[in-house]
């Protein structure tokens, strides 16, 4: 699947993804109501459900650590609750749908609509700029090769390609830079600081505090580009305009992941104004 027709994809879900919370609503109350009626009748009701649509007891969108932590305490007192977190990506959006429809939400697929409406002022802007060899790259696990990969895209053209493009096509936007391994990222950063251009960089091992400095900096426009590999695919909601892929991947999930980060819609940003659109710099093929 092309990556345009992935973004479109991205563009659905995040529609749907901004109803999550008017979906756990009322997830929430028909679970309340359940609790509430006879023991036959529960047993009824949940026999129907899950024989209709195997529906679990508890059905969370993006459920993370953080949205798990929230809602423990509710489901502490929800016993009998199988919670299933669906995970925010193209793959699960019938699932939930399904979900809603068995709860009377029917109406869900309207709302999507008009949130897709609000979500496509955030244009997506593709760009191409080269086409790494990747001859001689194993698939492992339908993904690249770390160690192939690595030694195909840390080459000192191909690092310098991704910040002279950048400089070229980036408009100094608020940028994250997906790399394929640590030293990658690391060069990377170096080759971004060496033209003059502030970037920050970020791993598994950045202490807390030092993360919440760089997008503390990042926020306020005195970190234009970080880099990384994996750390700033889920869990981080940063008003970002261009995404630099300097990684190759057989992984629409990880795709999915990457080029969603630029495709949240922020409130205008004091320095760089309303937010219209997503330059995606695609050094990966």
């Amino acid at each position: 699947m092309s990556g345009k027709n992935l973004l479109q994809r991205m563009t659905i879900v995040n529609a749907a993804l901004s109803n999550r919370a008017v979906l756990a609503r009322d997830l929430a109350q028909w679970l309340e109501d359940r609790e509430a009626s006879s023991g036959a009748s529960r047993t009824i009701a949940r026999a129907a459900l899950e024989r209709r649509h195997g529906i679990p007891r508890g059905v969370f969108w993006s459920a993370r650590h953080r949205v798990r932590e929230s809602l423990g305490r509710w489901l502490d007192h929800l016993i009998e609750a199988r919670v299933q977190a669906v995970r925010s990506e193209v793959h699960e959006l019938e699932t939930t749908l399904a979900a809603a429809r068995a709860l009377g939400r029917s109406d869900l697929e309207s709302e999507i609509a008009a949130a897709e409406a609000d979500l496509a002022h955030a244009r997506e802007r593709l760009y191409a700029p080269s086409h790494p060899d990747l001859a001689g790259v194993r698939t492992v696990a339908g993904d690249y090769h770390e160690g192939d990969l690595s030694k195909a895209m840390n080459k000192p053209e191909l690092v310098a390609d991704v910040v002279t493009t950048w400089r070229q096509q980036g408009e100094n936007r608020p940028t994250f830079v997906f790399a394929v391994d640590r030293a990658h990222a690391k060069r990377l950063q170096t080759e971004f600081e060496g033209a003059g251009i502030s970037c920050g960089y970020i791993d598994a091992y950045t202490k807390p505090d030092e993360r919440e400095t760089l997008f503390r900096r990042f926020t306020a426009g005195e970190v234009r580009v970080i880099a990384s590999v994996g750390c700033l695919t889920t869990g981080v909601d940063l008003d970002v305009r261009c995404i630099v892929l300097a990684r190759p991947t057989q992984s629409e999930m990880l795709f999915v992941q990457i080029i969603g980060r630029g495709l949240r819609m922020p409130e205008p940003h004091p320095i760089f104004g309303p937010k219209s659109d997503c330059k995606i710099l695609d050094h990966s093929d």
